[in-house]
This record gives structure tokens, sequence and C-alpha cells, in this order.
């Protein structure tokens, strides 16, 4: 090994190295010697050429680890011994030589396989050897913020939950992160733009690009943009069988709601009053049973005590699958099942309580007594922004109506939409269609792409 025409090889020689946080190019490389001379060299075209940083103040002293200080101007630390004593020095690039940042050392902390390492949250050292055990030590100076946006994933789905972290040089104490994205994000679990280490979604596909400006207690700020950061993805497989959770949307809740005993037809029950609360926006999934033929249905819907509204996500009718939103008063304080096949239901927001309701009961009506629906256990939870991660009512939310159209014969067909004469983009569609054969209904929700013209259906359900 030679560097600037000076030979170092030797048996059981030891260098360490060290590269630049934000320059690629700039590198340190130290030689364990006790001499005065081919210490500690720096390159700043990646090893081309190498600068001796050895002086005087060095001598008699044994390099044992380095450690740059990411962002300061080049500062670089270096642990080691001399004379049989823990030693430390420091220097950056406006220093003319090195300074003897020895008087926190422990004497044997640096003397024989010595690790170090920089805690940028604490600014700190962390100094440990195999004969002196470990100790910190604060840094010689500040870093000044640098900002860095990492993620474990490259490619995720539509509608897929992804973290991003702060991986910055930041001292946590008083600090402030601001987030934003190419593509607008959803964020979940109670983060927002503002969190360390926001959780989101996307839902559109594509590139997306991310920012993180990071600011410490200071007020000195960094920010850096990733360009390709994470790429959204709609048509894979996976993705596909992702957002076609068309039977069993899945609703983390926070909150037990205890079976009850059944309801009689005419019988009302409290469900929930949300512990009180008066304001706010609550995610309930209700479950239920009836004992006419044993069938269940399933309520998830969004609970706006602020408005008084009950918003249906997704309801599936006792034995008759999830077919669309089968309800009477949607965004309303009172929303009733429309069909009344085996039993029908009620759902009432009162003073700021939910409540079920057995409206009737398709047993009870041809004379068999004691059917009764009967709530099941269940949950809800406090939200902010209506969904949460798995469910799927951004995605699957139309904005746009289409009309009930003339009933055809066979094999006649009927125009749709035209998608408001667009001839680009992805829209997502959710088509309800009924035949007088057994009065029977079907439903398609799928994603259409204008630009390959493809259909990739997330969910089908057959006449009966």
């Amino acid at each position: 090994m030679t560097f600037n025409n000076v030979d170092l090889k030797s048996q059981g020689i030891n260098c360490y190295i060290d590269v630049s946080q934000t320059n690629a190019n700039e590198l340190w490389l130290t030689h364990y010697n006790f001499g005065n001379t081919t210490r500690i060299f720096k390159s700043t075209d990646s090893g081309q050429t190498w600068t001796d940083l050895n002086t005087p103040t060095l001598n008699g002293f044994g390099v044992r680890q380095i450690q740059h200080q990411y962002g300061s101007n080049g500062g670089v630390y270096l642990m080691g011994s001399a004379n049989g004593i823990s030693k430390c020095y420091y220097r950056n690039n406006t220093m003319p030589d090195w300074i003897d940042y020895s008087p926190n050392l422990m004497p044997s902390t640096a003397k024989e396989r010595v690790f170090l390492k920089a805690s940028y949250y604490k600014e700190r050292l962390i100094v440990a050897s195999a004969l002196g055990g470990v100790q910190t030590i604060p840094f010689y100076e500040k870093s000044n913020p640098v900002a860095q946006p990492t993620t474990n994933i490259k490619n995720i789905c539509l509608n897929q939950e992804i973290k991003f972290c702060d991986y910055s040089i930041l001292n946590y104490t008083g600090a402030t992160w601001e987030w934003s994205f190419s593509k607008t994000p959803v964020y979940l679990n109670g983060t927002s733009a503002g969190s360390r280490d926001p959780i989101v979604k996307f839902l559109s596909p594509g590139v997306v690009n991310a920012t993180l400006k990071v600011t410490n207690s200071s007020g000195q700020s960094d920010i850096k943009t990733v360009t390709n950061f994470v790429t959204v993805n709609y048509d894979t497989t996976s993705c596909l069988i992702l957002n076609s959770d068309f039977d069993n949307p899945v609703v983390s809740c926070l909150n037990n709601i205890p079976a009850a005993p059944g309801l009689a037809v005419g019988g009302q029950r409290i469900v929930t009053n949300f512990n009180g609360a008066t304001t706010g926006k609550f995610l309930v999934k209700l479950n239920l049973l009836t004992n006419c033929k044993n069938y269940t249905a399933n309520l998830t819907a969004l609970v706006d005590l602020d408005n008084n509204q009950i918003n249906v996500i997704r309801y599936s009718h006792f034995d008759d699958g999830v077919l669309p939103i089968q309800v009477t008063g949607n965004n309303t304080d009172n929303v009733t099942s429309y069909s009344n096949r085996w039993a029908q239901v009620s759902f009432l927001l009162i003073n700021k309580t939910l409540y079920l309701k057995h409206v009737s009961n398709y047993c009870a009506s041809i004379g068999e007594t004691n059917k009764t629906v009967t709530l099941q256990e269940s949950c809800w939870k406090p939200t902010a922004t209506g969904a949460d991660s798995g469910d799927l009512s951004e995605l699957q939310k139309c904005n746009n109506q289409i009309p009930q159209s003339a009933a055809v014969s066979d094999n006649t067909g009927i125009l749709v939409t035209d998608f408001g004469n667009a001839t680009t983009g992805l829209f997502y569609v959710n088509l309800n269609a009924f035949t007088s054969c057994n009065n029977a209904a079907n439903n398609l929700k799928a994603i259409v792409n204008l630009d390959s013209d493809i259909i990739h259906v997330l969910g089908y359900q057959h006449f009966a």
C-alpha cells in the first residue's frame, strides 16, 4: 500500500478509513503508527491523490480509530493512545493543526480494539474498547443539520402503507421536520407532514419524489429532495389483490363493543357513546346476527358527531354478500338497510350516541316466534381522516354519478360513461346492475386505464 510514494507495506499493519457524508470524493485514511510520519491522510478526489495531515502534535500517538463528524466543516476525530494513555485529537478544515481533545477521556478507554461512533441526536461520541469499557464525550463543536430522508421500500402498491424515516444529522431536542411529496399522501396512524417518521399511502400511481426539511433548535435548516424515491404501482397481481378486499375491509379498532342480547322486532339498544365524546369522527365496524336462518350482516361506517351523520363505507346485508351500499338515509342520522330479507335494521345517531334498531324480521312475519337481531362483538376507533390503513374508502370512492339506465333485452349494449370525454388517465368505477330474473343484482369494482385500454377488476359479485 503506497501513498504519495510512501510504502506502507508491513506485517500486521492496521488502517482505518472514513468518508464524508456530503461529499463522496472526500476520504480520510489513518495508519496505526507510533512514529512521527505517515499517520493520517486526506483525499478530495476519491483516493486518486492524498495529502498527509500529520503534524508534530501527533508525535508518539497511535491511531486506533477515526470518525468524521457529519455536519461539520471536514471535522475528524482521531482516537488512540500515546505512552499507554488514551488520547483524542480533533481537526476541521479551518484549523491549522490538531487539537488535543483528551481531557474528558478515561485513561484506558482508547488503548486497544477501539470502537468509535457518533450519536448525532445526542451530539456525543461513543467510545469503547476491550480494555477500557464504554464512555461518551460531547462533540468538540456542534453539527449543522444535514437532511436525509429514507425508507426501506422502493416499490409499493396503490393504497399500501409505507413508512418514511428521518436519518438526518440532527439533534432531536427542539427540532422540527417538514415532509412533502410530489404526489398527495394520505397520512396514517396519527402522523402528519410534521412527523419525524410519517406513515402514508398514495392513491394515484407513478413515481414519487420526497423532500425533507429539518430545522434544529437554533433555527438552522437543511433540505433534501430525493427524486424517484418510490414507485407506486396498481396493476401488478399483488397490487390488484391488495385493493380488491371485496368482502372484508380491514379495520383495526382500538375500542371493543361487547356482544349484547338479541333484539326483538321493534327493539332498540345503545351500541356505543364513544366514551362520552361530543365531537369528532369515529370509525365503527358492527357485526350483526339474526336467528332467522342464522345469517350475519356487517357495517363499516364513519360516524361524524360534529355533523350528526353516519357515512356508510361498506355494508353487507343478511345473506346478500357485499353488494352496492344497500341502505337508505346514508349520510344522515338514520340509516336503514334497503332490504328486509330475513331482517331489516336501522342505525341511529341520537344525542351523540349510536343505536341499533331491529325494524322487521321475515321469520317473525310468517309466524315464527323469538326471532331477534343480535349485536355481535364489534369495535370503534377515533379517526381524523375518515379511513385508515387497509380501509378502501379513499380509493373506492365515486364523485361522479352514473344515472340508472332503462331496462334492455339480451345482447343489447348500454353506454355506462365516457368519463367526461377524457382520453387519458385512470378511473375507478363502481357499477351496479339488476336483472328481473329472480330479482338478482351484481356489482363490479374496477380501475379503468384509458391509456392502455385495460379494465383492472378489483372485485366482482355476480347475480345471486
